[in-house]
């Protein structure tokens, strides 16, 4: 469901504390959701920053192939114009601009401003210039999503990074600021150190290159091992529907309008879009796989048929397909894991398929009060049985099968996102990795600048208590300098 990277590739720009006030060690938090009034919350993994989630971070660009170039993907196509505006608009405030209240109250959403009212946003925003920086400089922008973007400042405190969003109407319903410091990453002297790195209890990890078709192992442990993936499973829902745009069932650009009834919890921000409000098929896989976009998931999901889901994993490479029937949506897992309590949550896990579907059918989200108990979500909820399954081989078939065949679309959309890897040493890049307490699952297919291919796979599960994504995460890209030197 959630998509870790934030957490741990820069967790400065996004990591929230529950219950943090604003100018807590000069860490700032302002978000708000026109469906919920409730404070944000965060925990280890469930970051759901009720606009949108806390678990986004910054795309770091990567070199798409040559192959790609021929169907470009315009990723800033459809950014709110209101955006860069609100950003400006922002970046005067902290800059010591004199602004009436009046204007930020024009410039918030209500739902925004019943947790941080126009005044109080004024405060802060003044506390900051007199207890961090009286200048900010906007140095870079970056578009996570449609309508959320992440700002780089150099300050007299040293970078700071902000991640803003606007609603539908352009007003701001996310702001989050905070020191942008840049975490250590282990280094890792060969695959033997880096092996010894991200082994434990608990763990499994493959490092495969890719011959002829095949995923040749080089360096592993309990890589048949079947584990809960989180929203790495999205890379299944992006299989089926990249087939169905090759056999001309589903085209790239076709509209598939926003559904109330297909709405889900961040991350991502397509929740947040009023019923009708049109995108392309296109557009939806694009937040699905590098914002983790759980609302245009769940629609996807919808389009293809989540039978024909089912049917096209072992297809995919999927080992296991009886562990993901019925194949579930981000909201149905939601609605178990948040708003059914435990006695009837165990009665469900114990329903064959079928059953399970009819219980799954009178099942419906509400997303008001399940957004409200993530922050009671901070320990592993029956990750053995409610979660989406594969081994690392799986994931490595998938990976292969999705470049080797894909579209050109669906290669370039997989580079949004790199998981922390750094593009100069690899001429394309492919991530997508996922959460939730108790599970974190990190999946990549790179290749190299001279043509060779390797995909690597990192999970760690738990099923009795959280454990720390940045530690595990950190050690897991450290394989890249090994990888990128392999003779």
């Amino acid at each position: 469901m959630f998509d870790v990277r934030a957490r741990w590739q820069r967790p400065s720009r996004l990591s929230a504390t529950r219950g943090a006030q604003p100018l807590v060690a000069l860490v700032i938090l302002l978000t708000a959701c026109s469906s919920d009034p409730t404070a944000p919350v965060a925990d280890q993994s469930t970051s759901t920053s009720i606009a949108a989630s806390t678990t986004i971070t910054a795309v770091e660009e990567s070199a798409a192939e040559p192959s790609v170039e021929d169907s470009p993907i315009d990723v800033d196509a459809t950014v709110v114009p209101a955006l860069d505006d609100q950003i400006e608009f922002v970046t005067r405030l902290l800059n010591g601009q004199s602004v009436p209240t009046a204007e930020i109250t024009a410039r918030t959403s209500d739902a925004f401003r019943r947790q941080v009212p126009a005044a109080q946003f004024l405060i802060i925003t003044q506390q900051l210039r007199s207890d961090a920086s009286e200048s900010w400089e906007a140095t870079g922008r970056t578009i996570v999503a449609e309508s959320l973007a992440v700002v780089d400042f150099d300050t007299d405190d040293g970078p700071w990074a902000m991640t803003i969003g606007v609603d539908p109407d352009g007003r701001i319903n996310t702001a989050f600021l905070q020191p942008a410091t840049e975490p250590d990453t282990p280094v890792a002297a060969d695959l033997d150190s880096w092996s010894q790195s991200v082994a434990g209890d608990g763990r499994s990890y493959l490092v495969a290159e890719i011959i002829d078709g095949g995923c040749i192992e080089v360096a592993s442990d309990g890589a048949d091992r079947v584990v809960p993936i989180g929203s790495t499973f999205k890379l299944y829902v992006l299989g089926v529907l990249d087939a169905a745009i090759r056999s001309g069932a589903i085209e790239w650009h076709q509209a598939l309008p926003i559904r109330d009834e297909l709405k889900s919890l961040p991350s991502g921000v397509y929740q947040e879009l009023p019923e009708g409000t049109e995108r392309s098929v296109l557009r939806h896989a694009i937040e699905m796989i590098r914002v983790s976009d759980n609302t245009a998931t769940d629609h996807l999901i919808d389009l293809v048929g989540r039978a024909n889901i089912e049917a096209e994993l072992t297809a995919l490479g999927n080992s296991v397909p009886d562990r993901n029937t019925p194949f579930l949506t981000t909201a149905e897992l939601f609605a178990l894991k948040l708003q059914v309590d435990d006695n009837d949550r165990e009665d469900f896990i114990a329903l064959d398929a079928a059953a399970k579907r009819s219980a799954l059918a009178e099942l419906t989200l509400d997303q008001t009060n399940a957004i409200g108990a993530t922050a009671g979500w901070i320990t592993p909820r029956d990750i053995e049985a409610l979660e989406w399954f594969a081994t690392p081989n799986d994931q490595c078939a998938l990976l292969d099968e999705l470049m080797t065949t894909g579209t050109p679309e669906t290669r370039q959309l997989l580079s949004f996102s790199t998981g922390g890897v750094g593009a100069e040493d690899f001429a394309h890049v492919a991530y997508k990795g996922g959460s939730e307490p108790g599970v974190l699952n990190l999946a990549w297919h790179v290749t190299r600048l001279d043509g060779r291919r390797f995909v690597v796979v990192v999970n760690a599960a738990d099923a009795e208590s959280a454990f720390n994504d940045a530690t595990v995460a950190a050690a897991a890209t450290s394989v890249f300098d090994v990888i990128a030197n392999i003779d």
